[in-house]
């Protein structure tokens, strides 16, 4: 920018004197001037001037003095070291100025216009231009111009139809430029100076390296700016790039204060496509982005010093973007963009008080929407905190995931999302924590099906998921997952959650409702559960399961058929240490947790014909070691069995601990029909064994006792090949011994009422008493 200064600043001062010599000698003849002024300013500049018609006169516009120059050019020296070159040729040239002044020597302009001229600038290969001779590097001592006076008023200073042309070889670059038209105006009083300028200009044939303006056909524009003490106010400098872009620039910048401005600059309709076309051909494919459209507003507002590097200038600025698009890679074409946004650096016109402000963000991707508002500042420690909606088509995005990981997936997703926060220089978990403490999610699924591998296939998953900090739900979810025979026909959670997420050990869940049903079978439960690691858990539940519908879901291998309904009331409350759950299980099921059952015609056929059950139907109460049987009935290996007012205590800290304490039931049972020999193979498995040398007892021995009584029962009782009929009884068994007592029967055509009493001893004789049978 000095060079180019230096360089018109010594054209216009060798135009000025060669003026003003011409006006010196004008009282000679006109061709004596015209040689003499020639002579003068060769001598003076070193710059070869040729004139084709010159026309001077102090009377025609009296009393100013007019000078008109037509076909005037201006050369370099044609030396051994520079060839002569063509620096400025004007087709006409005219001045107007005082003549009276003259006298005084003081040089008054009144008018200077200037039509059909041609600039040239260029440079060579090494980077030296045309105009280089004008510069004297030889110059060792400064020039005192403090006794020179400089008095220069312009009141019209005309540009019209002059092109300059600059081509730097060194560069690579180029440009022409046409003034259309410029109108200046000025005073120049020793160190005060002023001056207005107005015109139009279009800059055409653009080159340079690593860019592809030779694309722009024109970029035309248009500036009114005005000069004062060292004050320049632009009033307007309008730019319009091919029509792709209008840019205007308006306000003040005080040059004696190191560029202090107060700048307002406004893009409108700037056309995306048409300015990526100047861009590095590789430039966009570099980076895997194809397509970008849309029209861009600006509003800028700029204050503070241009050359403070510490320091910016301050900047208010507001972003429109409107039918926008972009693709990335291969992922779907975002269009329909449209942005609102405002930026500013601050209070402190730095990174940390910069801030941007997202008031809308809207697109389209495939079939999926998405719509963002929020800010983010500091750019330093980036802070954010945004809302987004998105309304998401799966299929659209089944291309870019792997097939490994699923096979295929369509449907819909909508979600609300809300997060602000700090980023990290890395993702830590404290980080984690801070996103899901300051983050509020809402999905809405809308008909997903995914198939994750050949069998398993989950359908029409619908259903509503909502998380704020400390609180989860989901509402109204229902799936299909054929290969498991599950039809969710809805399920709702509602809970508390408290903890770190990323210390497991210290999470809390609250649940207050979950809710699961499926066709026939129907799910409640509420409680608590804390620490995952080492699970503390209290549960309290209600079921309503068809047997029927749960077989269906479970492996071919597990059971023949499974029928009937169980409804339960289920509490429990314990802590599992996971790497032993499999020994803790009798402790939570019958220690840590109460529950009662109801069974309505419920069927079990399993592979082992032992776990097979029939027809059974009850309802059975468990509760503090003690089970309690209301009411029950059903079929065991073809044995049609019931009981009622039926108590069993110390289940648990007697048979299941096997411990020194008697296992206690009492109840009232009856059977249809009995055959003696199914119960005396049980008793042989009961019998005693005789003494052993070694006193100590094996781990499986049977440690607790028991005692069973209460009464009998039975349509029917075959004792070998005896038959008896209904037939009760009162009963006690203990270990190796057995009561029946009043027995009362129908037998040998006749009644019978007896008692029986079997007790084994040590030396594993049985000793039997009975009553006398009495018959009727």
């Amino acid at each position: 920018m000095k060079k180019a200064g230096k360089i018109f600043l010594y054209t216009l001062l060798s135009l000025f004197l060669f003026v003003i010599l011409l006006v010196v000698v004008a009282g000679l003849a006109q061709n004596r001037i015209i040689k003499l002024a020639l002579e003068q300013v060769g001598k003076t500049t070193n710059v070869p001037i040729h004139v084709g018609e010159v026309q001077f006169s102090l009377i025609q516009r009296f009393p100013l003095a007019t000078l008109e120059c037509k076909n005037l050019l201006v050369s370099s020296p044609n030396t051994v070291k520079n060839a002569g070159d063509t620096l400025l040729n004007v087709g006409h040239l005219y001045l107007s100025f005082e003549a009276k002044p003259l006298l005084k020597g003081i040089f008054d302009v009144k008018k200077v216009e200037i039509k059909n001229a041609d600039v040239f600038y260029q440079v060579d290969s090494l980077g030296k231009s045309n105009y280089d001779f004008l510069m004297d590097t030889t110059q060792t001592e400064a020039i005192d111009t403090s006794s020179n006076s400089i008095y220069l008023n312009i009141e019209t200073f005309q540009l019209e139809n002059v092109k300059c042309y600059y081509k730097d070889q060194h560069l690579k670059a180029g440009a022409n430029l046409l003034l259309d038209n410029m109108n200046l105006s000025g005073l120049i009083d020793n160190n005060q100076y002023f001056g207005q300028v107005t015109g139009q200009a279009h800059l055409t044939k653009c080159f340079a390296p690593e860019s592809r303006l030779d694309q722009m056909q024109s970029a035309s524009i248009q500036f009114d700016i005005n000069y004062k003490n060292d004050s320049l106010a632009i009033q307007q400098a309008d730019l319009d790039v091919d029509g792709n872009a209008r840019i205007g620039l308006k306000g003040n910048i005080d040059l004696n204060k190191n560029l202090m401005a107060d700048l307002f600059v406004q893009a409108q309709n700037v056309n995306i496509p048409g300015l990526t076309q100047y861009l590095p051909s590789n430039y966009l494919k570099k980076y895997d982005i194809q397509n970008p459209g849309g029209k861009l507003d600006l509003d800028a507002h700029i204050t503070g010093n241009l050359t403070d590097s510490l320091r910016l200038p301050h900047v208010d600025a507001t972003l429109q973007l409107y039918n926008g698009k972009i693709q990335y890679g291969k992922y779907p074409e975002m269009s329909r963009i449209a942005l609102n946004a405002k930026v500013t650096n601050g209070s402190e016109n730095n990174n940390q008080t910069t801030r941007l402000d997202i008031n809308s963000l809207n697109f389209r991707a495939a079939n999926s929407t998405a719509s963002f508002t929020g800010n983010v500042e500091n750019m330093d420690q980036l802070a954010y905190s945004f809302r987004s909606q998105l309304d998401l088509n799966l299929s659209d995005w089944k291309p870019f995931i792997p097939d490994s990981i699923v096979k295929n997936i369509n449907g819909r997703i909508q979600a609300e999302l809300f997060t602000k926060g700090v980023m990290p220089d890395s993702i830590t978990n404290p980080f984690i924590n801070s996103v899901a403490a300051n983050t509020t999610l809402r999905l809405r699924a809308s008909d997903v099906n995914v198939n994750l591998d050949s069998l398993l296939l989950v359908q029409n998953l619908t259903g509503k998921l909502q998380y704020q900090p400390g609180h989860f739900q989901l509402d109204s979810l229902s799936v299909q997952v054929p290969a498991y025979k599950l039809k969710l026909k809805n399920l709702d959670l509602n809970s508390d959650v408290a903890g770190e997420f990323t210390e497991p050990d210290s999470l809390r869940l609250t649940i207050h409702q979950l809710h699961l049903q499926t066709d026939s079978s129907d799910i409640q439960l509420k409680g608590t559960l804390q620490n995952l690691m080492a699970p503390d858990y209290s549960l309290d539940g209600k079921l309503k399961l068809n047997l029927a519908e749960v077989y269906s879901m479970l492996p071919d291998s597990m059971a023949n058929g499974l029928s009937g309904t169980v409804a339960a009331d289920i509490h429990s409350t314990a802590k599992i240490n996971l790497d032993s759950i499999t020994s803790q299980l009798n402790d939570v099921l019958f220690n840590r947790s109460n529950f009662s059952l109801a069974f309505g015609n419920v069927a079990v056929d399993m592979p082992d014909s032992l776990m097979c059950i029939q027809n059974l139907a009850g309802n059975v109460n468990y509760k503090n070691d003690t089970l309690k049987i209301g009411q029950i009935d059903g079929k065991y290996l073809g044995l049609h069995f019931g009981a009622q007012a039926t108590t069993v205590s110390n289940i648990y800290t007697a048979a299941i601990l096997n411990t020194p304490k008697e296992l206690n039931v009492h109840g009232d049972f009856s059977v249809d029909s009995l055959d003696y020999a199914l119960v005396d193979n049980f008793l042989k498995s009961d019998s005693v064994n005789a003494p052993s040398a070694q006193p100590e007892q094996s781990a499986d021995t049977m440690k607790f006792t028991y005692k069973v009584n209460g009464t009998f029962h039975a349509n029917q009782l075959k004792y070998g090949t005896n038959l008896l009929t209904n037939v009760d009884t009162k009963f006690l068994v203990k270990e190796n011994y057995y009561v029946l007592d009043s027995m009362a029967m129908d037998a040998y055509s006749g009644k019978a009422l007896t008692s029986l009493k079997i007790e084994l001893n040590p030396e594993a004789k049985r000793i039997c008493t009975s009553r006398p049978m009495s018959t009727g």
